[in-house]
């Protein structure tokens, strides 16, 4: 069974593995599974699924330093034997309300051209295209 949740401080690490592997094709190391400074941020909200231990969706939304009104949703990976089945949907879902009960009126982030389907079935819309081939993307929280 999927269980979402917040990842605890010692799981931070098992996260930022499975986003190196998704998606730089980077295989795990030690010292991954050691949680950075950057992931100690107090403006950064975390979110993941676990399948027993293993994380197999994680999320992250950071609080703008000048508006926390405004929540940047980042390094979002799901591991491929997980996707199509909602739980990467899941794990959006989870941190965009976490962010809303925290204040969060919008959310701003950067997909890649093929991952902009996924963001808007989330109720996202393409706000303009970054130099790098990137898509920036909005939301707005509806009452």
């Amino acid at each position: 069974m999927i269980e979402i949740r917040q990842p605890f401080k010692n799981e931070l690490g098992k996260a930022r593995a499975l986003r190196d592997q998704e998606l730089k094709g980077n295989p795990p190391t030690a010292n991954q599974f050691e949680p950075t400074e950057d992931d100690l941020s107090p403006l950064a909200i975390h979110m993941a699924a676990f399948d027993s231990e293993e994380v197999v969706a994680t999320v992250r939304a950071d609080a703008h330093p000048d508006d926390n009104s405004v929540y940047f949703i980042s390094r979002m990976a799901t591991s491929s034997e997980y996707r199509k089945r909602g739980i990467g949907m899941g794990v959006l879902l989870a941190i965009e309300n976490e962010a809303k009960a925290r204040g969060a009126k919008g959310f701003v982030l950067t997909s890649r051209p093929d991952a902009t389907g996924f963001y808007k079935k989330a109720g996202y819309w393409n706000t303009h295209l970054e130099r790098t081939g990137d898509i920036v993307m909005t939301k707005l929280v509806t009452t």
